[in-house]
C-alpha cells in the first residue's frame, strides 16, 4: 500500500533525526577539547583535566613546526624557530614542576624517568637553535630532528599505558591540578613575554647545556651557582632570547659573526 503524505513526512523526519544523532556522536568523539574520565565516564577539559590542558599544547607545537617547514624566507623560519622553543620549554616547565612531581608515587618510576631524559634531549637543541641563525649549516637539521622527538614523545605520552593514561587511572588529574598549572602557564607565559624566562637547564644529563636558567627547583640551585657560563646573568647574551622572537630574527638578518 502506498505511503500517505504524512506517513512519508514522519519517516524522513525520523532518518533526519537519526543522522542528526550519529553526527553529533561523531562530533562529541572527535571533539579534542572535550574527554571523557575513564572513572566515572564524565566530560573533561583542559581547564578542569590536568592530562588535557597537556595534550591541547600537542597540536599547537605540530602546527608550528609546519608553519616553520613551510615559511619561504629566513626571518620567518627564524620567528617560528623562536616561538617553537617557547611553547616547548613553557610545556615542558609545566609537566616537570607540577605535573610529573604529582605523578611520581602514582605510577612505574622508569615511565617518568624516560620522560624526562626526552625533556632533556630536547632542551639541548632548544638551546642550540636559540643559539643559531637560519644562517648556520646545522639549523634546519637541528628543527628537524627536535620535531622528531617531540613527535615521539607525544606518542609515549598519549598512549594508553602512556603517562597521561596513568595518571587519569590514578585519579591524579584534578581540578586543583589542572588550576595550578594554569595559573604557572600564565607566569611563564608573562615571563616568555617580557623576555626574562631564561633557557633550559637539563635535569637527568651529567653534562649540561651551556646556559643556566631563571627557573630552577630548589634541588637544582646548585647546579646554577656551579654553572660556568651564566651569559644571560651576566648580560653577556644575545638579543632573541626565549619570548623575544624579533631580537632572533635580528640575529637571523644580520647571520653569525
Amino acid at each position: 500500500m502506498a505511503q500517505t503524505q504524512s506517513e512519508s513526512q514522519q519517516a524522513a523526519a525520523g532518518q533526519a533525526g537519526k543522522a542528526a544523532a550519529g553526527r553529533k556522536d561523531a562530533d562529541a568523539k572527535n571533539d579534542p577539547g572535550e574527554a571523557k574520565n575513564p572513572k566515572n565516564g564524565m566530560s573533561t577539559t583542559p581547564e578542569t583535566d590536568p592530562t588535557e590542558m597537556l595534550k591541547s599544547d600537542h597540536p599547537k607545537i605540530e602546527q608550528l613546526f609546519s608553519s616553520f617547514e613551510k615559511a619561504s624566507d629566513a626571518e620567518q623560519k627564524s620567528q617560528l624557530a623562536a616561538q617553537i622553543c617557547t611553547e616547548l620549554l613553557v610545556h615542558t616547565l609545566l609537566e616537570e614542576e607540577i605535573f610529573y612531581p604529582a605523578c611520581r608515587s602514582h605510577m612505574e618510576q622508569g615511565l617518568l624517568d624516560e620522560a624526562q631524559v626526552e625533556h632533556d634531549g630536547a632542551k639541548t637543541l632548544i638551546v642550540e637553535i636559540h643559539e643559531s641563525s637560519p644562517q648556520d649549516q646545522y639549523f634546519y637539521a637541528k628543527v628537524k630532528v627536535l620535531s622528531e622527538e617531540i613527535k615521539h614523545h607525544v606518542r609515549e605520552e598519549e598512549k594508553s599505558d602512556g603517562v597521561l593514561a596513568k595518571a587519569k587511572e590514578a585519579n591524579v588529574a584534578t581540578p586543583d591540578l589542572a588550576k595550578r598549572m594554569a595559573v604557572l602557564k600564565q607566569e611563564l607565559m608573562e615571563e616568555a613575554k617580557a623576555g626574562t624566562l631564561g633557557p633550559p637547564v637539563t635535569r637527568s644529563f651529567r653534562a649540561r647545556t651551556n646556559a643556566g636558567t631563571n627557573r630552577l627547583s630548589p634541588e637544582h640551585k646548585t647546579a646554577r651557582e656551579t654553572s660556568a657560563t651564566m651569559e644571560r646573568e651576566r648580560g653577556r647574551g644575545h638579543g632573541g632570547w626565549y619570548g623575544d622572537p624579533e631580537g632572533h630574527s635580528e640575529a637571523a638578518r644580520r647571520g653569525r659573526r
